[in-house]
């Protein structure tokens, strides 16, 4: 679930900061740059983490590209493809293991969302913020 997480995150502050700065490549380089400094503080330090955090962050890179290439073309098919196999891409590296820790899991501890687990606490807490 973390995989999908850092994924929404990054696409979605991709997202933000192209609506605010229209310029090439810097949108997906903050999305991306997002994805690692999250992961940092999640404590992924296992080298297959950080395997998949980089296959995150270039996941997010390559749909921003997309995303300005498919609509700037009216191929919506493109982006929104790529989006699906991205997301299918961080479902399929769920048992990688990505348990959350850190600074960022202990402050999602104190959240008040004892219900869920600190890698759904994640995605809750930052993609209400985004």
């Amino acid at each position: 679930m973390i995989w999908v997480g850092l994924l929404l995150i990054g696409a979605g502050t991709s997202d933000l900061v192209f609506s605010w700065l229209r310029r090439p490549i810097v949108p997906e380089i903050v999305g991306a740059l997002l994805v690692l400094t999250l992961a940092l503080g999640c404590g992924l330090t296992s080298w297959a983490s950080w395997a998949c955090v980089l296959l995150v962050a270039g996941l997010v890179v390559v749909w921003g590209q997309l995303v300005g290439w498919g609509f700037g073309r009216h191929r919506p098919a493109v982006p929104l493809t790529a989006g699906a196999l991205a997301l299918a891409t961080c479902i399929a590296l769920a048992p990688v293991d990505g348990a959350v820790g850190g600074p960022v899991g202990d402050w999602l501890d104190a959240s008040g969302l004892a219900w869920a687990a600190a890698d759904v606490h994640l995605v809750v807490v930052l993609g209400v913020l985004l």
